[in-house]
C-alpha cells in the first residue's frame, strides 16, 4: 500500500465515523441529522438527551412533512415541502418517546427517544 492510498482510506475513515456521529448525535446543545428522503426517514429511531436539536435534512424530490404523532411536550410540524435542501428543526426539550410521521405518506415513520440530561 502506497503512502497515497494509505492517506485516502485514513480520510475515507475519518469521514465516515464524523457521518455516522452527525445522525446519531446526542448531547447537550447538540444537533442530530434525518434525512427525508422519498417515503422514508433515515434514520428510522434516534436517541438523543434533552436540549438536542434535530435537524430534518430533505434528499428526495416527492413532497413531505415531519409532524409530531405522539409524545411529550407541544406538538410540531413542519408543514408540507417539497425538493432536495429543505431543512426543518426541532429542539426535544422535554425527555420521552416521540413518534415522528410524514402525514402524506403513512410508511414514513421514525421514533425519538429522549433522555434525561444529568444534572
Amino acid at each position: 500500500m502506497t503512502l497515497r492510498w494509505a492517506v485516502a482510506l485514513a480520510g475515507a475513515i475519518v469521514v465516515a465515523a464524523v457521518l455516522a456521529l452527525g445522525s446519531t448525535a446526542s448531547g447537550k446543545g447538540k444537533a442530530a441529522k434525518v434525512d427525508v428522503d422519498d417515503d422514508f426517514f433515515t434514520p428510522t429511531s434516534l436517541e438523543v438527551k434533552e436540549g438536542t436539536t434535530v435537524k430534518w435534512n430533505w434528499v428526495g424530490d416527492d413532497v413531505h412533512d415531519v409532524t409530531k404523532g405522539s409524545g411529550p411536550g407541544k406538538f410540531f410540524e413542519s408543514g408540507p415541502q417539497e425538493g432536495s435542501g429543505v431543512l426543518f428543526k426541532h429542539e426535544f426539550k422535554k425527555p420521552g418517546k416521540y413518534n415522528i410521521i410524514c402525514t402524506l405518506h403513512e410508511e414514513m415513520r421514525m421514533k425519538v427517544k429522549v433522555k434525561e440530561k444529568k444534572k
